[in-house]
């Protein structure tokens, strides 16, 4: 003798789709929240520094995603600074000894009106932004303060 659900099979199978989407979102709010340690300090209320750039260093800014890669291919320390996307987007960055790479998650980058770079991923409701400039603003040190650009070797926004 056969038994026959009273539900055909799609409604059957949806009823625990609602759980697991809720138990996914919640694990990737903890895990996103930990994995990069937070933001540092955010420049947030500041403009774009009205300066002009100078030279280009060989550090290479490489897009994976929703995260960017720096490498320090110069003989000398990188920083610490602000780091400037897209003549728009700011966060600060530590100290990069030669050699060294760092990662870093787009969303870090914020406006000066506290707007955060459009990274994109698997829950973005928006295209990305694509990224196109990276320059670091050094402070003023031993003399006035530098704009310096970096290599912005891919951008991979899967667009």
């Amino acid at each position: 003798m056969r038994h026959h659900s009273p539900l055909p099979l799609p409604l059957r199978t949806r009823s625990w789709l609602p759980g697991v989407a809720s138990a996914c979102i919640l694990a990737l709010g903890f895990s996103s929240g930990c994995a990069s340690g937070g933001p540092r300090t955010l420049v947030e209320n500041r403009p774009y520094p009205r300066m002009r750039q100078g030279e280009t260093l060989d550090v290479q800014v490489y897009r994976r995603g929703t995260t960017i890669d720096i490498t320090n291919s110069t003989a000398s320390t990188l920083g610490p600074g602000t780091l400037w996307l897209n003549m728009w987007y700011a966060r600060e960055l530590e100290a990069l000894p030669p050699g060294a790479r760092t990662r870093i998650h787009l969303s870090e980058f914020k406006d000066q009106y506290g707007e955060a770079f459009r990274a994109g991923g698997f829950w973005a409701t928006e295209a990305p932004d694509r990224l196109a400039l990276a320059q670091l603003e050094l402070p003023p040190g031993e003399g006035p303060a530098q704009l310096i650009g970096l290599v912005v070797v891919g951008d991979a926004t899967g667009r």
